[in-house]
């Protein structure tokens, strides 16, 4: 059984959000979709390219399972909760931008 993600990265200049299926004990992850968003407006962005992004490929709020958000630094480190308040019992991961680049070998 797969579950899906929406992942968000508003920790930079530009941020991104993306959807994807993961399945439990598998390490390989399906991007479904994803949306760049543009430096210096991301609170007006997020919720409704989240809305477009998941109409787009026929999901909707209900059908995510989790989050993945990359925090700090970055102004908008509480878009990166937005999740939390709105799914309830949805699991959540955070990572750091600067362990996540440090650690994917950039």
């Amino acid at each position: 059984m797969s579950d899906l993600l929406l992942a968000t990265d508003t920790s930079g200049k530009n941020g991104r959000i993306a959807l994807a299926r993961v399945t439990s004990g598998q390490s390989d992850v399906e991007i479904v979709g994803a949306a760049p968003l543009a430096g210096g407006a991301f609170s007006a962005q997020l919720v409704p390219q989240i809305a477009a992004l998941l109409e787009n490929h026929g999901y909707r709020k209900s059908d995510l399972a989790a989050f993945a958000v990359v925090s700090g630094p970055g102004r908008l480190r509480g878009c990166a909760w937005l999740g939390c308040h709105q799914s309830p019992g949805r699991g959540i991961a955070e990572t750091n931008r600067c362990d996540f680049i440090a650690g994917s070998g950039c």
